[in-house]
């Protein structure tokens, strides 16, 4: 996980982006804590803003709903849609 955060804050220093969108993890529990907390780090140390989709049980949206943005993903089928 260091090594993909030390790489996402290189390419957010080189490229200055105004938002950074990960996802989306739909129910994969380490998929969704890595795109969360890539944006937690993106916000509170980059300063950029940042949102991620993921499903509502994936344990990530329980454990960093209160430093980022989320919104709610579908997994296959379970869309009413």
């Amino acid at each position: 996980m260091d090594e993909v955060k030390a790489f996402v804050e290189a390419q957010i220093t080189e490229l200055s982006p105004d938002l950074i969108i990960a996802g989306p993890a739909f129910n994969a529990g380490r998929f969704g804590i890595a795109c969360a907390d890539i944006c937690k780090d993106a916000v509170q140390k980059m300063h950029v803003e940042a949102i991620t989709g993921l499903y509502e049980e994936n344990p990530a949206v329980e454990m960093y709903r209160k430093d980022i943005y989320i919104l709610k993903s579908w997994q296959i089928g379970s869309c009413n849609a």
